[in-house]
């Protein structure tokens, strides 16, 4: 069950659904002089290109969440094209021993394409990566700035040392306050920035 869960969360990578998301569907659901759902000129938004980002922005979070929850997070960019490149370069060697052997059983065939180097990585078949995610929470806070509530969670935390007049309550127990911390996708972001920018 728990592949299953994984691979789901990998689709929307594979068939490159976050730079649709960015590209084309956040913008149409954007109000205002550039002709997007329920758009106003005069006024910019309107209660329903709201509601539709604010839909988008939650389940964005949601989704980010269950990708730092389940460790599904995409490669770099870098590291796709790395990968790509080895793949490449190990079908060459292949395609040229097939080739060597069939020369030396003397079973070498006319019709088959001689490779004399490794193919090119073709980069539209990249599929997105983790600057996508990052490029897509960017797009998604900028259009609907009330969406990054999502990616924080309320916690609980205890503070000594409180004045009698703020802890008259809690009768000497230290006091407890409601704080906003970063949720575990918004961590599990911050940590692979952090490991992916050149020091």
């Amino acid at each position: 069950a728990t592949e299953v869960y994984t691979q789901c969360l990998m689709v929307a990578s594979q068939l490159k659904s976050l730079t649709f998301a960015r590209l084309s569907l956040l913008p149409s659901l954007r109000g205002g002089s550039d002709g997007g759902v329920g758009g106003d000129s005069a006024v910019g938004s309107s209660p329903t290109s709201d509601f539709y980002l604010s839909a988008a922005s939650d389940m964005l979070a949601s989704y980010v969440d269950a990708l730092a929850a389940s460790g599904s997070m995409p490669i770099t960019r870098s590291e796709w094209y790395d990968e790509e490149v080895n793949i490449a370069k190990s079908e060459f060697l292949e395609s040229e021993q097939r080739r060597q052997f069939g020369i030396f059983t003397g079973r070498a065939s006319g019709d088959e394409v001689v490779m004399t180097e490794p193919r090119r990585v073709d980069l539209l078949d990249r599929p997105d990566c983790l600057e996508d995610v990052f490029g897509l929470v960017e797009a998604c806070v900028g259009m609907y700035p009330q969406g990054v509530r999502g990616f924080w969670r309320e916690a609980v935390e205890l503070r000594g040392n409180v004045s009698d007049e703020e802890n008259e309550e809690s009768e000497g127990d230290e006091a407890t306050v409601t704080v906003l911390a970063p949720s575990r996708a918004l961590r599990t972001l911050d940590l692979l920035k952090e490991e992916t920018d050149p020091a």
